[in-house]
């Protein structure tokens, strides 16, 4: 994708103007410059406003974060990069599913370790099932 005359930044800002999803989550894109005038990293954050799972009555900001070097996300096709953002939003939807689903009022998957797992079985922590870097890390909750 190097040469096409489009910064990364102002790429990923194009495909996202054309991206949507459920009412209510929004896309921002921030860069942080180095030395070199060059951006040292470009982050995604997807940011969506919900009812707490654990406070009844109130809202919280989910914010799921991704990042890249402006070489990875100049390597990316606009395919390869819509896959991304498809990955950040399924973990972030899973990180809720996690804080919901409750077992007589305990989570069943605690997305916020160590907190206890009511059942033995399920004494991990999802992303131990993920490959190292496959889906964005997420924060939230």
């Amino acid at each position: 994708m190097r040469g096409m005359g489009l910064s990364a930044v102002g790429r990923l800002v194009s495909l996202l103007e054309r991206i949507t999803y459920k009412p209510g989550w929004r896309f921002e894109v921030s860069s942080s410059y180095g030395s070199t005038g060059s951006p040292d990293a470009i982050s995604l954050y997807a940011y969506h406003r919900q009812p707490d799972a654990n406070r009844s009555g109130e809202m919280v900001q989910l914010v799921c974060p991704t990042s890249w070097t402006e070489d990875e996300l100049s390597d990316l096709t606009d395919a390869q990069l819509v896959d991304r953002i498809r990955r950040l939003i399924i973990e972030a939807e899973m990180h809720e599913v996690e804080e919901w689903l409750k077992f007589d009022g305990i989570c069943v998957v605690d997305p916020h370790p160590p907190r206890f797992r009511i059942l033995p079985e399920m004494r991990y922590h999802p992303d131990e099932l993920l490959k190292p870097g496959e889906i964005p890390r997420i924060f939230g909750g």
